[in-house]
């Protein structure tokens, strides 16, 4: 009895938090933030009560080093409120954003009950995952429509900075940069009608992507690439993968342009790159290109696999019947791999050096100047964030001046009032829009590294589980979504409970 309450409370709770919690507005984009902090609140207050006791329900429970992490980072978020000098702002944090202490340990319980609560096998993590998936689809359809003035739900004002039921669109991008990072790494393990199903939210998603807004998405875009590139390099099947990708891709590109025709007068949120799309159609020569490498490849490299030790050992000789020179190949496979491998840090490594001149070239031509207006103001907020550094005593420089308090802090500064003023009018600043950043003045410099420590020990965790467990890549992809975009944008209610319950998921798949 107490194992069924446990697995059906789980589910429920994923349903909630992956369906209804996304799609739930209240007087449409009026308080649509105040609105989704007491949904998700009330919630919790409701399904921890029934969860954490079930915990003590379970056989035998071990402490993870990830989970030792977790607490390590809920720990320094509780010393930084009870050393801060606004302890009772602390507690909930900033007025619409809500990132204080409270939630905090709402995320951090959250984590050990769905990593505790209930059994998990394949099948379940199956279902977990498409409920995530399928209310983001619900949620970028939504999206996608709103940008060409099309509202099936009336969201009572039309705004450019507002779609879907998620509201501001940095909201929009920080759910998209788990929900759309998932699809990609379930494409990436799928067959079959699996492999349709996921192509198909691929497509939604990047569609979604390409019409949100934000011109930050493309660091999570440029991270799936470069993964996925430097998984190509493993095998043909993986090579293939990339193509299939950058086709569905080219295809989203190519459905802006007719969703323009189609919609003429709809499309309000234009930025340069939307234009480009809608002028030139750059999608459908794409497309074409992707799937005559994708033939090039099927026919032309079976040979592949056999160098990068993929396949098993009747395709081996398969492929070594007909050529002496590849099995010779074969019994050098190590030397092999090298080379590739070789191959691959080279190719990255002019990659990154291109970037670095084509930037060197811009800057140097004054394309790209860095003042305060630069990255749509980022620039600014970062020197004016180390400014915040170089003022804090040595007690803040440790354990920050309290969670979500960087801009109670920011605003006590009264020289830096004239700049604030100038740069974001009466709009206030709430964040630092780099996470890291953020984390550092909001908790100091512990709890900075406990969180980066909680990031990277989850990803070393389940990236050594990749072969063993190939559900991992969902959750693998979904966290590194979350991080790249958070390079240059921030924690909030619509991104940072997910980050937590993907990395209880990838426990318990780890535990496996």
């Amino acid at each position: 009895m107490v194992k069924k309450i446990s697995n059906y409370s789980m589910y429920i709770y994923c349903f909630v938090m992956f369906i209804i919690y996304p799609l739930f507005f209240k007087n449409g984009y009026y308080d649509i933030g105040i609105a989704k902090y007491d949904f998700f609140i009330k919630f919790h207050m409701v399904a921890l009560l029934i969860m954490c006791p079930l915990i003590l329900w379970k056989d035998k429970i071990e402490f993870s080093l990830l989970d030792k992490t977790v607490l390590v980072f809920l720990g320094a978020n509780i010393i930084s409120a009870i050393l801060s000098d606004y302890r009772s702002a602390a507690w909930r944090g900033s007025e619409d954003w809500y990132m204080g202490l409270f939630s905090q340990i709402v995320f951090v319980l959250t984590y050990f009950c769905i990593k505790n609560v209930g059994s998990l096998q394949n099948k379940g993590v199956h279902a977990i995952v498409w409920m995530a998936l399928g209310g983001a689809t619900v949620v970028f359809a939504l999206g996608i429509l709103n940008r060409f003035a099309v509202y099936p739900i009336d969201m009572k004002v039309e705004h450019t900075a507002f779609i879907s039921t998620i509201g501001n669109i940095n909201w929009f991008c920080g759910y998209w940069s788990i929900m759309a990072s998932m699809g990609i790494g379930l494409y990436l393990i799928s067959t079959g009608k699996m492999k349709l199903l996921s192509g198909s939210y691929c497509f939604v998603a990047m569609l979604a992507g390409l019409v949100q807004g934000s011109s930050a998405a493309f660091l999570v875009v440029l991270g799936w690439g470069s993964i996925l590139l430097w998984q190509a390099f493993n095998s043909k099947k993986r090579l293939q993968i990339f193509i299939e990708l950058f086709a569905i891709g080219s295809l989203a590109m190519e459905a802006v342009f007719w969703l323009e025709k189609a919609f003429p007068k709809g499309m309000k949120y234009n930025n340069m790159l939307i234009k480009y799309f809608m002028t030139h159609q750059p999608g459908i020569l794409f497309f074409s290109i992707a799937c005559a490498v994708w033939l090039v490849v099927y026919f032309a490299c079976p040979q592949y696999d056999l160098l990068t030790n993929q396949s098993g050992d009747e395709k081996k000789r398969e492929l070594c019947n007909d050529s002496k020179k590849f099995y010779n190949i074969s019994m050098h496979r190590k030397k092999v791999e090298e080379i590739l491998y070789g191959i691959r840090l080279g190719f990255f490594a002019l990659l990154i050096l291109g970037t670095v001149f084509a930037i060197y070239c811009a800057m140097k031509n004054g394309w790209i100047v860095l003042d305060d207006n630069f990255g749509n103001g980022r620039f600014g907020i970062w020197m004016i964030s180390f400014e915040l550094i170089k003022s804090m005593n040595l007690r803040q420089f440790l354990f920050g001046v309290g969670p979500d308090c960087f801009d109670i802090y920011l605003y006590s500064f009264p020289d830096l009032a004239p700049r604030l003023s100038e740069m974001f009018g009466s709009y206030r600043l709430t964040n630092c829009h780099c996470e890291m950043l953020n984390n550092y003045i909001n908790i100091g410099l512990l709890g900075a590294l406990s969180y980066f420590a909680v990031i990277v020990i989850s990803l070393r965790n389940f990236t050594q589980k990749l072969k063993l467990h190939s559900e991992l890549w969902v959750v693998v992809f979904g966290i590194c979504g979350y991080i790249l975009l958070n390079l240059v944008s921030f924690a909030q209610i619509m991104n940072m409970p997910y980050i937590f319950i993907l990395m209880a998921l990838g426990e318990r798949i780890n535990e496996q």
